[in-house]
C-alpha cells in the first residue's frame, strides 16, 4: 500500500494570495502541492478556488472564458461556479 505523505498537508489552508490581487472578474492559476488551482472572483465580490481542469476531457479551465460568474471552458464549453 502507498501511502500519500502529502495528504495530511493537503487538508490545511494555505496562503496563496493577497486578496486585492484577486479582482472582481479575474481569474488567477497557481500550483499547490504539484496540482493546478484556478481562484476566481466573482462580479459581486465572491472569491472562490477549485481545480484548473475540465473534468470532460481535462483541459486547464485557465484557458477557457470567465464571464465573472461562471468559468467555461475553451474545449466543450461546460461551464463551472463557485458551487461546484
Amino acid at each position: 500500500m502507498e501511502i500519500d505523505s502529502a495528504a495530511p498537508l493537503r487538508e490545511m489552508w494555505y496562503y496563496a494570495m493577497p486578496s486585492s490581487r484577486l479582482g472582481a472578474g479575474r481569474v488567477i492559476a497557481k500550483t499547490f502541492f504539484g496540482e493546478q488551482w484556478l481562484f476566481a472572483r466573482t462580479n459581486d465580490g465572491t472569491a472562490f478556488a477549485l481545480k484548473d481542469f475540465c473534468p470532460h476531457r481535462g483541459v486547464p479551465l485557465r484557458f477557457g472564458r470567465f464571464d465573472g460568474h461562471e468559468i467555461q471552458c475553451r474545449f466543450h464549453g461546460w461551464r463551472f461556479d463557485r458551487t461546484v
